[in-house]
């Protein structure tokens, strides 16, 4: 089984942007085999796996990659979520996330949207693409008042 970095030291700095879509493929792969190895995973970034490039994949409705991508949100509406990550095994978190949005990357020529029919797929999408940022779930956590 692949090696998932844990702890928040491992993944927080931001990944550098991809400019060969077939190095952005190759890094997409090993990701999907990774995710394959963790049968209830629905998402991974590459820094996750020690590679500081700047790809993630979603395996919700179907498998989907991104390579430099960036979540733009649609509206102000969100949702509390429980999230869960495979860099922090056994924890969970409270975090608020956007119901609906499209990512824009370069490995895809229009915007990939998301939400709010599938706020599971839109959540996770936000929180791999802030693992490649250089942050994690407990960055959007929302505290219990």
């Amino acid at each position: 089984m692949t090696l998932i970095l844990q702890g928040r030291e491992n993944i927080s700095e931001p990944c550098e942007p991809v400019f060969d879509i077939n190095e952005g493929a190759l890094i997409a792969k090993q990701l999907f085999d990774v995710l394959n190895e963790h049968k209830n995973a629905i998402g991974l970034a590459a820094n996750q796996i020690g590679i500081n490039k700047s790809v993630c994949v979603v395996r919700v409705k179907k498998p989907i990659w991104f390579m430099n991508p960036v979540f733009h949100p649609e509206g102000e509406e969100t949702i509390k979520f429980i999230e869960q990550c495979l860099s922090f095994i056994g924890e969970s978190v409270d975090t608020r996330r956007f119901k609906k949005g499209y990512v824009t990357a370069s490995n895809h020529d229009l915007e990939v949207k998301f939400g709010p029919w599938d706020v599971l797929e839109c959540v996770c999408v936000q929180h791999e693409i802030e693992h490649l940022n250089g942050k994690t779930m407990y960055d959007s956590e929302v505290k219990n008042v």
